[in-house]
């Protein structure tokens, strides 16, 4: 990705679109956006090929918006941010298939037990600093204030999924929810 956002990027050079002065922050910007891009292509091509698109989307939703202002484990290169991100979803349905075949008691209290586990670590560690990202004090503040409205607005969705007896869908926001509060784990963790 790294190349083709420099190719992109010395394009644009080139037709003068962009000043030569901040060329690398265009260069970053392109290769997070390709690699984005990467990343939702292979997790719906999973839904796909899984035939579970719904949980797909509901997963990169979760993903991306609890994980934004939460903070978590990074990987090392974006292959393996990408490798990690498709187990974590294709984990993530096996833990739907798996909950839909348990008895209904423990569906309940698995799910009351990932969602006390998974909202107190979302709330105790967001948000988690991001090495490439520098935060002020106040930037950190804003981020905890927007991470607990995150929170609560991701919870009030599986209440209303439960609610409407969308089963598949508090499932995998459920799962999803767990799996970054676990990336947020593992970041604290590792340090």
């Amino acid at each position: 990705m790294e190349q083709i956002a420099k190719r992109v990027t010395d394009f644009y050079c080139r037709k003068q679109s962009i000043d030569p002065d901040v060329k690398v922050i265009y260069q970053i910007g392109f290769d997070v956006l390709f690699s984005t891009i990467l990343q939702v292509t292979a997790i719906l091509l999973a839904g796909l090929v899984l035939h579970h698109v719904q949980e797909a989307v509901l997963f990169l939703a979760g993903f991306y918006l609890l994980r934004q202002y939460g903070g978590g484990y990074h990987a090392k290169s974006r292959g393996r941010c990408l490798g990690m991100m498709v187990v974590l979803y294709i984990w993530s349905v096996c833990g739907v298939i798996v909950w839909t075949e348990i008895g209904t008691n423990l569906q309940l209290y698995s799910l009351a037990g990932m969602l006390i586990i998974s909202v107190s670590l979302y709330l105790r560690y967001a948000p988690l600093p991001n090495p490439a990202k520098i935060f002020i004090p106040e930037h950190t503040r804003r981020n905890r204030k927007k991470a607990v409205m995150t929170i609560w607005i991701w919870l009030f969705g599986i209440g209303a999924a439960i609610l409407c007896e969308a089963a598949q869908v508090w499932r995998i926001m459920t799962i999803t929810l767990f799996v970054v509060a676990m990336l947020m784990l593992l970041k604290k963790i590792k340090g």
